[in-house]
């Protein structure tokens, strides 16, 4: 959703700031004005970027994780790889996200990940996860 409210800005703005926006106003002006102040604010549009530039890696991740094919130990390091592209996303992006740093917000959202990720983790899963044969083949050893 927040892809495709990026791809209409243009239009949003054309409309919060065009003559026909008085009629919207009239019904209720508290909530025309919100949504005027913040189709016109250039902070929130950049929030709004970083915030889909933070979701493609996660949403590729859980693209990528479902399917019935047996591959939990990718799911492994692909729970790592979408960390790290998160991580570099936020750490590039400099967002700062409620007066903290970049680091700080990292570490946040690090912690949901970690915690979701708790979870799901189980003794059974990383049995299932040592046993993939991938983890016993020389190249992969030597690398």
């Amino acid at each position: 959703m927040l892809k495709r409210l990026r791809e209409v800005k243009t239009t949003l703005v054309a409309m919060v700031i065009s003559e026909f926006w008085y009629f919207w106003r009239k019904i209720d002006q508290a909530a025309s004005k919100r949504v005027k102040d913040t189709m016109l604010d250039d902070a929130w549009w950049e929030r709004v970027d970083i915030t889909i530039k933070i979701m493609d890696p996660i949403i590729g991740f859980l693209q990528f994780a479902d399917t019935n094919q047996s591959i939990l130990g990718e799911v492994y390091e692909g729970w790592d790889s979408m960390i790290e592209f998160v991580r570099t996303i936020i750490l590039q992006s400099e967002c700062l996200e409620y007066g903290t740093s970049s680091d700080a917000f990292f570490t946040t959202i690090h912690d949901m990940f970690v915690s979701r990720w708790d979870k799901n983790s189980t003794p059974f899963y990383c049995l299932a996860h040592s046993l993939n044969p991938k983890y016993y083949s020389h190249e992969w050893l030597n690398g």
